[in-house]
């Protein structure tokens, strides 16, 4: 190279560095491209070309390099930012667990600036015991080539509140002669494991909820109808264990008659067409026995189309069905007692009512005698008749199945096992040869505490009776004593009726005692004449037979009108059991008229009739009604006194009412009665008669009345008269025209 062409040379160099990167790859395409040079320019100049080219090429490597540089201290910054505010802790430990490097969220984490970290050990900021597991987690990572991950739990530093991370260490490629070292990734899974421990607090929650509910809850699967889950209720309730459950279909424990009605609504729950429905019915327990329950089913739907489970919420009613039963049963015995039905029949529903709600049993009422010593069978529907006669042979005796115990002690006695109970030896083989094990009675008591039966119930195993049973039979004891209390008080106040009758009867006989003399004297004083003409006949000995026939037959007919008033008489005042029979009322009103004419001739009373022709007739007592309709006249015609003769009249009516009874009317032209009298005229000792009265006739007529399913009523107005009316139903069997 000459000296001329050096410093060009130099100018050239500092050009091509002032050069772009673009410019220099142009420079070094034009060189590359220039056209050999002259060979009178000489050896000089190639090489300045060459020189040129290189130089070009050396100023692009340059650039090159410096390009590369400057990108890896980018990189190195990137890096440094990504490593220092990554959202996860980065560590370098070494085995002893010393911090050889830590990045600012690391640092961050555990509440300490960087710099005071490095070269420290990790241990100090654990928590209590935790050092264990760090030291156990560095050996696994340093024994293996495996990623290994574990959780700590780190201190309160800087006043921040302790914090749970799960830190994620690999070995670290140890160079020759170094320490081992391990790279860790810290993640702060406070809030997450937060969260999971409120989740598994309220997962208990929700299992200590349903296991101790109240109600039975099960859960079914929609495609098998199997049990997937049930709680700890649902068992107790079924009798199978939570189990043993799960190997059950809802059918499988269903009574087939409620079954078909259920599963026509499962399958619009399964369909869709209803999201939940209630029902009632009956279910198998695990004991064969049968349990009624309310049962809400709701479907559990998933993210498609149709259930995936449906979740049944079961109550057991059985025990409230047993009381709407007990309730049902003792409300017909009630109607039967209202209805005046006979005890027999009260009784009889009441045994059959406790029979049907505790099954396997049977029962009976046994009934004291008037002297209180023995007992007797009153009712025992179920009991076949060799049965019922050993029962009632039995409890005749001095202890019969501890019968006698009841009936002195007056209360409830149990006898688990008859065949080896000392207080049954009298009755031990009867009970075996009618197949009974075991009894329990209860009293019959009266309202004062009088024993009057008992109520016995008698199982065909040897068992005790449950609670429910002894309530029930207590129950149906009381009910017994009601019925049978309340027949005998109907029984004496029907015989105190009677006496009230029979003595008002009499009362009427006395007041018309004028006119039965006369009515009696009559046919007798005509008897007598025929009989003397009779015997002057013979004793002339006038042969004239048909005369004496005639005077004879005359006797006879006027004995036997007087015979027939004395046995009309007799049936008024004798003492009898009323006997409902067909009576003709028009007929009947006829008669007492015809009784009574002596006695209102005497009187001047005038009786008129006005009686409906072809009146159907009732169903009654003819005597009671008898006495009913004299004690109405006999008012009548006695409240007339004061008026004149002209005035004495007493009208006596019948009509058909539309309703289905005959109306009888008795209206007299006397003084009337004030309203204050009219309102008390039923009552018992009050007359209208002054102080020749009683005060019980019209009480008496009205219970007659009511007794036969009719009404007595009274009408009057002061000056008017008055009128007494009373209505009695048409025999239901004897609705005939006569």
């Amino acid at each position: 190279m000459s000296k001329e062409l050096q410093p060009a040379n130099v100018d050239k160099c500092a050009d091509f560095q002032r050069l772009s990167r673009s410019a220099l790859d142009e420079c070094l395409e034009s060189l590359l491209a220039m056209p050999a040079s002259n060979p009178q320019a000489g050896q000089l100049q190639r090489l300045l070309h060459e020189l040129q080219v290189y130089q070009v090429e050396l100023e692009v490597q340059n650039r090159e390099l410096l390009e590369s540089q400057q990108q890896l201290e980018g990189a190195r910054d990137r890096y440094a930012d990504l490593y220092d505010f990554a959202p996860v802790g980065y560590l370098t430990l070494s085995d002893k667990s010393v911090i050889l490097g830590i990045n600012l969220r690391g640092a961050a984490m555990l509440g300490c600036e960087r710099g005071r970290l490095v070269g420290k050990p990790l241990t100090p900021l654990l928590a209590r015991r935790e050092s264990r597991t760090l030291f156990a987690h560095l050996t696994q990572v340093f024994h293996s080539t495996d990623r290994v991950v574990d959780e700590l739990h780190l201190k309160a530093l800087s006043g921040r509140e302790p914090i749970v991370v799960r830190i994620e260490s690999i070995a670290a490629f140890a160079v020759e002669g170094a320490a081992a070292t391990c790279h860790t990734a810290m993640i702060d899974i406070t809030d997450q494991k937060q969260t999971e421990d409120a989740l598994r607090e309220g997962k208990a929650r929700f299992y200590a909820i349903f296991n101790q509910a109240a109600v039975g809850v099960a859960v079914i699967d929609a495609c098998s109808g199997k049990f997937q889950q049930v709680n700890q209720k649902y068992s107790d309730i079924i009798g199978y264990s939570c189990q043993e459950m799960q190997a059950l279909d809802f059918t499988q424990i269903s009574h087939p008659d409620d079954l078909l009605a259920e599963q026509v609504k499962m399958q619009k729950l399964w369909t869709g067409e209803m999201r939940d429905f209630s029902v009632q019915k009956r279910l198998f327990r695990k004991d064969g026995s049968i349990i009624w329950v309310n049962i809400t089913v709701s479907s559990l739907w998933s993210k498609g189309k149709s259930p995936s489970f449906c979740m049944a919420i079961v109550e057991d009613i059985t025990r409230a069905k047993q009381a709407e039963a007990v309730l049902d049963g003792r409300h017909r015995v009630l109607e039967l007692m209202a209805r005046g039905a006979a005890i027999h029949d009260v009784l009889s529903q009441l045994v059959l009512t406790a029979e049907a709600l505790n099954p396997n049993t049977l029962s009976a009422i046994l009934l004291l005698d008037e002297q209180g010593k023995h007992l007797r069978l009153g009712v025992a529907p179920s009991l076949s008749i060799e049965s019922s006669y050993g029962i009632d042979s039995v409890v005749t005796g001095p202890s019969g199945a501890g019968c006698d115990n009841v009936r002195l002690s007056g209360e409830r006695v149990i006898v688990k096992d008859i065949m080896h109970e000392s207080r049954c030896l009298t009755c031990r083989e009867t009970m075996q040869r009618v197949g009974l094990q075991s009894c329990w009675s209860e009293p019959i008591l009266s309202s004062t505490g009088k024993v009057m039966g008992i109520f016995t119930t008698y199982g065909r195993e040897a068992s005790t009776p449950t609670c429910e049973a002894i309530e029930l039979g207590q129950g149906s004891a009381q009910l017994a004593g009601l019925a049978i209390e309340r027949q005998r008080n109907e029984e004496q106040a029907r015989q105190h009726q009677a006496e009230l009758t029979h003595m008002a009867r009499l009362n009427i006989m006395g007041e018309l005692a004028t006119g039965i003399a006369h009515e009696l004297n009559q046919p007798l004083s005509a008897i007598a004449t025929y009989a003397d003409v009779g015997l002057r006949m013979v004793e002339t000995g006038l042969k004239q037979p048909e005369k004496l026939r005639e005077a004879l037959q005359c006797a006879h007919d006027q004995a036997v009108r007087a015979s027939e008033i004395i046995s009309h008489l007799r049936q008024l005042v004798s003492k009898h059991a009323p006997q409902k029979t067909t009576v003709d009322l028009n007929e009947l009103i006829n008669q007492v008229i015809y009784f009574m004419k002596n006695d209102s001739r005497m009187q001047g009373v005038k009786f008129e009739q006005k009686l409906t022709i072809n009146l159907p007739c009732i169903l009654g007592d003819c005597i009671q009604i008898e006495q009913v309709l004299l004690n109405l006249l006999l008012n009548s015609a006695e409240v007339m006194q004061a008026a004149s003769s002209l005035k004495r009249k007493v009208t006596v009516s019948t009509i058909l009412n539309g309703d289905g009874y005959i109306q009888v009317a008795v209206a007299d032209s006397g003084p009337g009665m004030s309203a204050e009298t009219l309102e008390r005229v039923f009552e018992p000792f009050v007359t209208t008669k002054g102080v020749k009265g009683m005060g019980m006739g019209l009480s008496i007529c009205r219970s007659i009345i009511e007794a036969h399913g009719g009404r007595l009523w009274a009408e009057s107005q002061l000056g008017h008269g008055a009128t007494f009316l009373f209505t009695l139903p048409l025999g239901t069997a004897l609705n005939h025209v006569k």
